[in-house]
């Protein structure tokens, strides 16, 4: 039990790799650019601020696709699947959580209740790379062949389990708003 706990945790250790790799880089970027120094002309700074600052408000969706590809062997398709993954569930969760918490539709967007930041990431990435090695090898009728196999992966990940999607989804906006202030 343990042995398969501790191969779990090392693919999820090598797979979270990736997106950290590009974070001192992009720290760099947003430091310097940020710093004000009087020899860089202020355009180049800004251009180096932004950069940077890219990467850190897209973190969710990095980590998404980071894990994904550490899960799948590298296969594109699964980081494609992995941002439909996080898109879903972040504009789902921005709709149901008004249901949920029983405030208005404004009140949650202010108040970001909905913003799972990495974590959110990182739970879209496994969800769509355990479907990614669960559906690559689909067959379909030979009338929608164009969308059997790999390509299906991303197309399916809207419609699986609504129900377990949605009842996932409602524990997560439901509690969101304790765990969001440590994350």
């Amino acid at each position: 039990m343990f042995k398969n706990l501790f191969v779990v945790l090392q693919k999820i250790g090598k797979s979270l790799m990736l997106p950290v790799s590009v974070l001192p880089i992009a720290g760099i970027l947003l430091g310097v650019g940020s710093a004000g120094l009087s020899w860089i002309p202020v355009s180049v700074s800004q251009v180096m601020a932004e950069a940077g600052g890219s990467v850190f408000s897209n973190m969710p969706l990095i980590f998404a696709i980071g894990v994904a590809l550490g899960f799948t062997n590298n296969d594109g398709v699964s980081a494609l699947a992995s941002v439909v993954a996080y898109g879903i569930m972040s504009k789902t969760m921005l709709v149901v959580a008004p249901w949920v918490l029983g405030l208005s539709p404004d009140s949650v967007e202010i108040q970001r209740l909905t913003d799972t930041g990495v974590l959110g990431g990182i739970i879209a990435g496994i969800i769509a790379a355990s479907m990614f090695n669960r559906f690559y090898r689909i067959k379909l009728p030979e009338y929608l062949g164009f969308f059997a196999g790999k390509r299906f992966v991303p197309i399916y990940f809207w419609s699986d389990c609504d129900f377990c999607r949605y009842s996932f989804i409602l524990y997560l906006a439901s509690y969101w708003y304790c765990y969001s202030t440590f994350f």
